[in-house]
This record gives C-alpha cells, sequence and structure tokens, in this order.
C-alpha cells in the first residue's frame, strides 16, 4: 500500500529496471525534468527523483528509483525493492537480449518484494528506427507482455507495452502516467 498524506495525496514507489544502456536513466531524468539530459553517466548503485502526476482530479506522487543493470549491484539493489508499489521494466528496442532479460529482473522483482507489483513494459530508443526490431518482432514483444499479465494475473490488469524515445521526447511521460493510473485504480478498490 502508497503512503497517503493527510490530504489524500497518495505517495507511490516506483522502481525502473532493465539491463544497463537501456535508457532507464534518460527516460527518468527527462520525465522529471522536462527536458532529455545533456549528459548521462551509468547509474551507480540507484538514483532517485519525485514526480507530481495530475490524473484528472486526482493528484499522486511518484518515488521513481533508478536501479542499476549493472550485475555488481545486484545484492545492493534488492534493498530497494521493499514497499514497491509499481515498476517499468525497461528495454532497448535496438536489442533482443535485453527484452529477454526482463524475465530475471521480474523473477528478482518478485522474489524481493514478496508479491506481484503492477507494471508497465517500456521499449526505449524509438527514435533509432532503422535499428529497431531487427532481430525481433513487435509481435514478439506484445506476446511477452500477454505472459507478462498472466504471470502477475493475480492483480487482474494488463501489462501496457509503451514504446518511448527519450531524444525525441516520444511517449515519455506516458509509461509513467499509466503506471499511476494502474496503482490508483488498485489502491481505489482495496478495501
Amino acid at each position: 500500500m502508497p503512503f497517503t498524506d493527510e490530504e489524500g495525496v497518495h505517495y507511490f514507489k516506483v522502481l525502473i529496471l532493465g539491463d544497463s544502456d537501456t535508457g532507464k536513466t534518460a527516460l527518468r531524468r527527462h520525465f522529471i525534468e522536462g527536458k532529455h539530459p545533456n549528459v548521462l553517466r551509468p547509474t551507480m548503485g540507484t538514483d532517485f527523483g519525485y514526480k507530481t502526476v495530475r490524473l484528472g482530479s486526482i493528484i499522486v506522487k511518484l518515488g521513481l528509483w533508478d536501479v542499476s543493470g549493472k550485475e555488481r549491484f545486484a545484492n545492493v539493489r534488492r534493498l530497494y525493492y521493499h514497499y514497491c508499489n509499481g515498476a517499468i521494466l525497461v528495454f532497448d528496442l535496438t536489442r533482443k537480449d535485453t527484452l529477454f532479460n526482463l524475465g530475471k529482473w521480474i523473477l528478482e522483482l518478485v522474489e524481493s518484494t514478496g508479491h506481484s507489483v503492477p507494471c508497465v513494459l517500456v521499449g526505449t530508443k524509438y527514435d533509432l528506427r532503422d535499428k529497431i526490431y531487427q532481430d525481433f518482432s513487435r509481435d514478439k514483444v506484445l506476446n511477452f507482455a500477454m505472459r507478462l499479465s498472466m504471470y502477475i494475473g493475480s492483480l487482474g490488469i494488463t501489462i501496457p507495452f509503451i514504446e518511448t524515445s527519450s531524444i525525441s521526447n516520444y511517449n515519455v511521460s506516458r509509461p509513467f502516467t499509466e503506471l499511476a493510473y494502474i496503482m490508483h485504480r488498485i489502491v481505489d478498490h482495496c478495501p
């Protein structure tokens, strides 16, 4: 359950998960700062930021935890999974391995939290249109999203798949907004 302040604003903890160099940091920073960051460095451990999101007349705050995809941080990053309300699962549209490695990330998420959480599947680097889907198809991604929906089926939600580009500002806020809607809907339907 999220933290709710005295004004009824829900604070959701969201993890941004996926392999290294998939664009997680660029996506998060662009969403928070409103523009593509000029300089990016690999995330060491985790990086964090808040963003307030308006869902019609409702306001929610997202605590966005950008978790390093480097294997050497595996033990440390598990500490950040506690009290997670949702996850953005990120892969690079130009690298098939980053999609199939999401299985490892999902397993780590479920093992670390002890339960399923709402997720959004995000394919980054859509601006590289001449290089995307070369080794795999969009249908494979949609099939993966459907299987993921069945895996966390206890939540009764379908996992959305969203293509994004931080460089061209394509769908940057959409994954976060959709996840906020899903998490809010779940909280609204809890007794």
